[in-house]
């Protein structure tokens, strides 16, 4: 029996998490131990490569990262595990990148035209990571991650969610638990290039996941054509593929 937990207590990741029993806006909500979120994975412990690979049968581990950003193709854990795990590469953006803005109002609103960047930037990477989910459900779990598991993998997270009609304030609440998880996460960063630079450079409200950047992101989405469907339609999101993706993710 699957679990319905939405938190995982792993040892080398903070900020994993299911995507399950988020509610739909005709009353359904979205299904558990099918699409998980996360920070990086390189640092998982032999009982938290227990947990993923063989108590939620994760199979397919999505890598947003920038090429610097990857200490190795496949990180030393999975390299040594006994199961065959498939790691696909889809960086919304080449190189990480450093922020010198100071006006207040234009770090309120810089996150979420940062996100609408990677829009254009990644968005044949965003729709690649949505049509790999919908080949995999129903099959194996997925991970999708970048480095803090905020950013990138927020973007690609709120899309998704977007897609099988979760409502909004939900979308909202799944970005923000990620700012409970931050300290930690920056501590690690501080640890090693090239993050450790660029963590004490930039402005502080760069490492915070506060409701109204995920709201200013959606509500600009919102006003592209067709809205969050009509933008995955556009960069060749397939019918198959979101068919797929709202029968096996959305509770029936």
């Amino acid at each position: 029996m699957r679990s319905k937990e939405r938190k995982y207590a792993l040892e080398g990741a903070f900020n994993f998490r299911d995507l399950g029993g988020l509610p739909t806006g005709d009353g359904r909500e979205t299904v558990f131990g099918s699409v998980f979120r996360s920070d990086t994975l390189d640092h998982l412990t032999t009982r938290d490569v227990h947990v993923l690979v063989h108590e939620i049968g994760v199979r397919s581990v999505i890598d947003l990262r920038a090429p610097e950003e990857r200490m190795r193709v496949k990180p030393q854990w999975a390299e040594e595990s006994s199961i065959e795990l498939e790691f696909v590469h889809l960086p919304l953006v080449d190189e990480v990148g450093q922020f010198d803005v100071k006006n207040p109002e234009e770090l309120r609103t810089m996150l979420a035209r940062r996100y609408m960047s990677y829009l254009e930037l990644g968005g044949d990477n965003i729709v690649a990571v949505l049509e790999l989910i919908a080949r995999n459900v129903g099959r194996c779990a997925t991970v999708i991650h970048c480095n803090a598991g905020k950013d990138r993998t927020g973007v690609v997270v709120a899309i998704l969610l977007g897609l099988l009609g979760v409502v909004k304030d939900a979308i909202v609440a799944d970005y923000v638990a990620t700012d409970a998880n931050m300290e930690r996460i920056l501590a690690r960063m501080r640890e090693k290039e090239p993050y450790r630079e660029r963590v004490d450079s930039n402005p502080v409200e760069l490492y915070q996941a506060k409701p109204h950047t995920m709201e200013l992101f959606l509500e600009a989405l919102d006003k592209k054509a067709g809205g969050i469907e009509g933008w995955a339609r556009a960069h060749g999101l397939s019918e198959q593929g979101l068919q797929r993706l709202r029968t096996y993710l959305v509770s029936q």
